[in-house]
């Protein structure tokens, strides 16, 4: 079943997510203490993988725009995901986000 949601619950949910790295079930127990919302992991999932599609029609611009900036800025923060290692997913080694920006101004 192809289910939407409002697009404040699905802003919700993706920045719960994305922003605050919370579990589906965290996530849900959020919304649901918070909203009063009960939605499955599924329905998140759902949701998640809709503004996945929506976020990648942005990535041709967004590279076109950083590529042809005259300042770019990269960082690298403490946060990363962890990635399994191993062939039992026992031990697991932190993978790094790399966030770049661009701006047609510097500021120093």
């Amino acid at each position: 079943m192809n289910r939407t949601f409002g697009v404040r619950l699905e802003s919700m949910v993706v920045y719960y997510r994305q922003e605050q790295h919370m579990s589906y079930i965290r996530t849900q127990e959020a919304l649901q203490c918070l909203n009063g919302v009960k939605i499955s992991q599924g329905g998140i999932d759902q949701i998640m993988q809709r503004a996945g599609r929506g976020a990648l029609k942005q990535v041709g611009a967004i590279q076109t725009e950083i590529q042809s900036s005259a300042v770019i800025y990269s960082d690298e923060p403490a946060v990363g995901s962890t990635a399994a290692t191993g062939g039992n997913g026992s031990s697991a080694r932190r993978v790094p986000f790399c966030m770049s920006f661009a701006s047609t101004v510097a500021k120093t």
